[in-house]
């Protein structure tokens, strides 16, 4: 049967929310809530309404621990201004489709892993390279799937097609370590590029400026 999420109350002076305040001093409180579960995108969204709003100086939220902090300057706004932003952002996402939650943070561990594991079995034991060049290919699906996209449906030339065909390459020759190594540095690349993205969002959010929220 469909799942029902549960959400529970919580007091904020007198406001009643869905968004639990688990730490508040001046200018600076941190909630929680479930909907943050593994979902960059939520957290994201968050980020941009919230940086936009004037008063607020800067926001730090976690999809593993479903919290977001946020810093904000006591003389241009409150904490139930901020706490009726987060409302009516929470109100906007349940009335939109559900955002696609993150798949488990798991591919650095596991290319970190074949990794360690093709290097050992290749001086250990050889014979079981076979298993390893198959842990290998499972590892380098983010590649493969982005250079699908770039063919069939960008139609143009990018550099996941020669990922693929590098790391194919390895595979088939028997150079399964290096094809190992050459998924993992992969893996770091996109970990890195979506740290830097989010990163320069919120920097862009703050050089445009800031919207006044409440008249």
């Amino acid at each position: 049967g469909r799942k029902h999420e549960e959400f529970r109350l919580s007091r904020c002076e007198k406001l009643l929310s869905e968004w639990e305040v688990l730490h508040d001093i001046s200018g600076r409180i941190r909630f929680r809530h479930p909907i943050l579960h593994r979902s960059r995108a939520y957290c994201h969204h968050l980020d941009k309404i919230l940086l936009g709003a004037v008063g607020i100086d800067k926001t730090l939220t976690n999809p593993i621990t479903n919290t977001i902090l946020v810093t904000y300057d006591i003389t241009k706004i409150n904490k139930i201004q901020i706490v009726n932003i987060l409302d009516t952002t929470l109100k906007h996402l349940k009335t939109k489709r559900r955002m696609k939650k993150d798949a488990l943070q798991t591919e650095l561990a596991l290319t970190s892993a074949s990794l360690a594991i093709t290097g050992i079995t290749s001086a250990v034991c050889p014979a079981l390279l076979p298993l390893n060049a198959a842990l290998v290919f499972y590892t380098a699906t983010p590649s493969f799937k982005g250079a699908f996209d770039v063919i069939f449906k960008e139609r143009r030339i990018g550099v996941d097609i020669l990922d693929s065909i590098i790391t194919m390459a390895c595979l088939v020759t028997g150079q399964v370590f290096a094809g190992a190594l050459m998924v993992f540095t992969l893996s770091i690349g996109r970990h890195i590029l979506g740290k830097t993205t989010e990163q320069s969002t919120k920097a862009l959010t703050d050089v445009i400026g800031k919207q006044p929220t409440f008249a």
